[in-house]
């Protein structure tokens, strides 16, 4: 009977089974990857992060409306005494080209007895075609032109953003999930000691009646079946809580969704196969000013601010407008010929230019910043990269000892339990021999968890989670 009890306790607390299977019930694995897909595409968050690009398409359709036609009209009337003093009335439309030029289309009515004699016009009215043309500022740029080529760059932007965020959030999710994986598995480990030191006490008990034990060694059997039973209530406890902080990620059709999913799935194996276990630091380190999500951004904002020093330097030309109208006999323009024209120049330069030389200066201190939080991040994650690949390594290391130190204590442990049998041994040494070895495997499966958080970690700190 004891032999038969000593290839049981074996079993369970050395190798125990590939997974934590749930009374009656049939799980299944849910792998960190579905998970973060799942979460990425139903959670709020991951949503609310592609509405970011949906706002930079937003500001690029309001940019580009600047060049839109636009329709515009006055009308102008007195009525004093009786009599019609003036009506004077136009309409047309506008177009901003890209190129800063400008074109209108307009047809203009005026009548009364004391009009202003500028306003004479045929008694048919007067249609004018016109162009205004910037000659120093506003010819090679102008703020359409700034607003609209910052809104395209604004969308890179947007999708920066919206990566960095879900970089960030996904972090987030998968250490939760890992925190249930090691709860889940944790649990495992307690119920194989606690239905090994129940198994225990029944033999014990047995052998007491029989008159082979002390009664102090069922004492001390049933000690550590309370002890087993207490360090099992905490891990169902931190599982339970676990899974309520995992299921907040699960969501559906933008609500929650509160099944008690986690109850019938879970956590894929810990340890991961070799292959995975061994990255290599530059793969995390190439490229990372531009793979990063948060580092891209950035670069996008140095290029928005270029735009910005650009139409600064701009303002410092003088501003000179030309334009040009060609009028007209009600709609007929054949009298174009004899030079019915209107043509003008604006001029304007203000001469001590201290709003320019403060806009210039404001951006250029505004590059500087930027520019410093870029190399300040850069450097931030280098070293976030180069720290979590140090502790990747040392957990290999400690894993690698832990399961040769798990292993000689199972060791101890089976030679222990032969020489308790053999009644060459006590309840007291068994089970402490048997405390080393959970410790080892509680141990152990806290460092395989720790492993798969340094390798989240790398992905999350260059960029790649994503």
């Amino acid at each position: 009977m004891h032999k038969s009890f000593l290839f049981l306790l074996i079993g369970l607390l050395v190798n125990g089974p590939l997974s934590a299977q749930e009374p009656g019930e049939n799980p299944s694995a849910l792998s960190l990857e579905e998970f973060l897909r799942s979460v990425a595409a139903y959670h709020p968050a991951a949503r609310n992060a592609d509405l970011v690009i949906q706002q930079a398409e937003a500001n690029l359709r309001m940019a580009k409306g600047a060049f839109d036609p636009k329709a515009y009209g006055i009308w102008d009337q007195k009525s004093f005494d009786g009599k019609n003093y003036f009506s004077v009335g136009s309409a047309g439309i506008k177009v901003q080209s890209a190129f800063g030029v400008s074109v209108k289309s307009e047809f203009n009515l005026a009548r009364g007895q004391f009009l202003n004699p500028e306003n004479n016009l045929p008694a048919e009215g007067q249609a004018v075609l016109g162009i205004n043309v910037p000659l120093l500022n506003g010819l090679l740029f102008d703020p359409f032109r700034a607003e609209l080529q910052q809104a395209r760059l604004g969308l890179q932007g947007g999708a920066a953003q919206r990566r960095s965020q879900l970089n960030d959030f996904l972090f987030g999710a998968g250490l939760a999930y890992l925190d249930w994986a090691l709860a889940h598995y944790q649990v495992q480990i307690f119920q194989q000691a606690a239905d090994v030191a129940a198994q225990r006490l029944k033999i014990v008990a047995e052998s007491f009646i029989q008159g082979d034990k002390p009664a102090i060694d069922t004492l001390e059997t049933y000690i550590q079946l309370q002890n087993r039973s207490f360090d099992l209530n905490e891990a169902l406890l931190e599982r339970a809580n676990a899974r309520q902080t995992l299921e907040t990620f699960f969501w559906e059709q933008g609500k929650p969704v509160w099944t008690n999913a986690l109850n019938v799935l879970i956590p894929e194996p810990l340890p991961l196969p070799p292959s995975n276990q061994n990255p290599v630091l530059e793969q995390y380190l190439l490229d990372l000013a531009k793979r990063h999500p948060d580092l891209q951004d950035l670069a996008v904002e140095l290029q928005i601010l270029n735009v910005d020093r650009r139409i600064a330097a701009e303002q410092f030309k003088p501003r000179l407008d030309f334009s040009y109208n060609i009028l007209s006999t009600g709609t007929d323009f054949l009298p174009i010929l004899t030079g019915n024209y209107k043509w003008g120049l604006n001029f304007s330069f203000p001469l001590f230019l201290r709003k320019e030389q403060g806009k210039m200066e404001n951006v250029r201190l505004k590059q500087i910043i930027t520019g410093n939080k870029f190399d300040r991040k850069l450097a931030e994650q280098e070293a976030k990269i180069r720290n979590y690949f140090n502790e990747l390594q040392t957990t290999q290391q400690q894993i690698a000892l832990y399961t040769e130190v798990a292993r000689n204590y199972a060791q101890l442990f089976e030679a222990e339990q032969i020489k308790f049998d053999l009644g060459e041994s006590s309840v007291f040494l068994l089970n402490t021999r048997e405390q080393k070895l959970l410790e080892a495997r509680l141990k152990l499966i806290k460092l395989q968890a720790i492993l798969r958080k340094n390798l989240l970690a790398l992905s999350w700190a260059s960029g790649q989670l994503i």
